[in-house]
């Protein structure tokens, strides 16, 4: 098991809440700069090209909540899987009530961190014919067939 993601677990673990804390920040001035300059919730629109100033608060804000929303759920929820692969842990015993598969952006981080942290070395495969060289199958896909595997596998 790789020390390495097993920090990186516990990192991602903490991130949501540094993220909330800031997303209060951003709340409390966005809240006192409507306030100084009374703009009303119905203001939207005039707000945007009014306050630009605003306008980059919200922006801010929706940013930080898509990322801790989105982006930190999928690249944690990877992490989980990626550790539970290198022990051998069955997928069906990690995530027993799961139907369907894996969104793309979690698959993606989960074989990379494989290829990373894992015990196998992926390499390319490549077929050579004469004096030309042609990949015939990159790591990436051999560690995603592996994780595929590892998924569909009802132990």
């Amino acid at each position: 098991m790789s020390i390495e993601l097993k920090i990186k677990s516990k990192h991602l673990a903490l991130e949501p809440a540094i993220i909330r804390k800031e997303e209060r920040k951003l709340l409390k001035q966005i809240r006192s700069y409507k306030e100084y300059h009374q703009v009303t919730i119905n203001e939207f629109f005039v707000s945007y090209k009014e306050h630009p100033d605003l306008n980059n608060l919200q922006s801010k804000y929706s940013r930080l909540v898509s990322h801790r929303r989105c982006d930190v759920k999928n690249e944690s929820r990877a992490t989980y899987l990626a550790r539970a692969f290198i022990k051998g842990v069955p997928y069906k015993a990690v995530e027993a009530n799961t139907t369907g598969k894996l969104s793309e952006p979690v698959m993606n981080s989960l074989v990379k961190m494989v290829m990373k942290y894992g015990p196998v070395r992926y390499a390319n495969e490549v077929n050579n014919t004469g004096t030309t060289f042609k990949v015939v199958k990159t790591s990436y896909e051999k560690a995603r067939e592996d994780v595929e595997k590892w998924l569909e596998n009802e132990e």
